[in-house]
């Protein structure tokens, strides 16, 4: 396997320095010292969103688990997963876990007045939705708060 390995590398710099496109440097490292990580198991309780982390950290570990095994919040007395999200611009003095309805467009409040936007989720039990179709569902004169 080696042997490959150095053939391959061999080739990207011969590439490299024909196209003077870019420059390599390639450290191979052979990994017989037993210095292999595993990485922790994931439970349930890492998948649920705690919005008392900004939009960031929210949108990126939706990104993380996405598509397996899903990053959740309760609304209500419903499970959702979501499925995608955008951080937005927005700032807003609403309380944490907020939903927000702009335009269109389903927000939440997350820490420090951070605002993520919901692109895509999936009520327990029903199919991927948009979150334009989901907001068409709520009712516009009430509150609801992610857990």
């Amino acid at each position: 396997m080696q042997g490959f390995y150095t053939k391959y590398v061999k080739t990207l710099l011969f590439l490299a320095q024909k196209t003077c496109i870019l420059k390599l440097i390639i450290k191979v490292i052979n990994n017989t010292s037993g210095s292999t990580t595993y990485s922790l198991k994931i439970k349930r309780e890492h998948e649920r969103i705690n919005w008392h982390k900004s939009a960031l950290e929210v949108h990126n570990q939706v990104r993380a688990f996405n598509p397996a095994p899903g990053a959740y919040s309760i609304l209500g007395d419903k499970v959702i997963k979501i499925w995608e999200t955008s951080l937005s611009d927005l700032t807003c003095n609403a309380k944490i876990g907020q939903v927000m309805i702009d335009k269109e467009r389903l927000l939440v409040v997350a820490l420090n007045r951070t605002v993520l936007e919901i692109r895509s989720l999936q009520v327990a039990g029903k199919k991927r939705i948009s979150a334009l179709d989901f907001v068409h569902s709520l009712d516009k004169n009430k509150s609801y708060f992610f857990d």
